[in-house]
């Protein structure tokens, strides 16, 4: 599997977790077109985006430039000392500035998290309520002149306790995960449209 796809220079990045154990030699790409899980947990929400922008300006999102990654790429590196990796991935984010981070779970918020300096948590840290209340939280401080960290969940929008999921993560009883987060982050791309080069000409 490569080590990541798309352009560093687009504003908008997607960060996984780690490369698929089972899958590595199998795919060619961190979340990889072919396999389930990117459309379990991406997919809905970008065309949600894309419904969005475009019925409110006749926009869209550019897809092609998305620039996609794994925070590290063997599973095991999860409980081990990730400093070097974190410290690489930060050097990338300083070189490139991208605007937007998109993290897929709570082991890739945390790298992220530790990647711009923020106080370091155990990944576990992270529960769905929690990283909804991060979600929030950055939505409202989104500056367009700096990286702004998203988290997003992960496979358990799409494991047994689902539903749940979309509850805690949104902070409303009967919510839905995947309509919050695209109408909330449709509405940042919008508001701040012609700082953001991430459009189809």
């Amino acid at each position: 599997m490569q080590r990541e796809s798309g352009s560093r220079k687009f504003p908008i990045w997607l960060i996984g977790d780690s490369n698929p154990k089972t899958w590595e030699n199998a795919l060619e790409y961190p979340l990889d077109p072919r396999h389930p899980a990117r459309h379990n947990i991406w997919t809905p929400i970008l065309d949600g985006i894309q419904e969005q922008v475009f019925l409110a300006d006749r926009r869209r999102v550019r897809t092609d430039r998305l620039y996609v990654r794994n925070a590290v790429q063997d599973p095991e590196e999860k409980d081990g000392n990730i400093e070097k990796e974190t410290s690489d991935f930060g050097d990338l984010l300083t070189r490139h500035n991208p605007k937007i981070v998109f993290t897929f779970g709570s082991f890739a918020f945390e790298f992220a998290r530790q990647s711009v300096g923020e106080n370091p948590k155990n990944y576990r840290h992270w529960n769905t309520k929690k990283l909804g209340d991060q979600f929030r939280q950055r939505t409202r401080d989104f500056d367009p002149e700096k990286t702004n960290i998203f988290p997003l969940l992960h496979v358990s929008i799409a494991r047994r306790w689902f539903l749940k999921s979309h509850d805690y993560f949104t902070g409303a009883e009967g919510g839905n995960y995947f309509d919050y987060v695209a109408e909330e982050i449709s509405s940042l791309l919008l508001q701040h449209k012609d700082k953001l080069s991430i459009w189809i000409p």
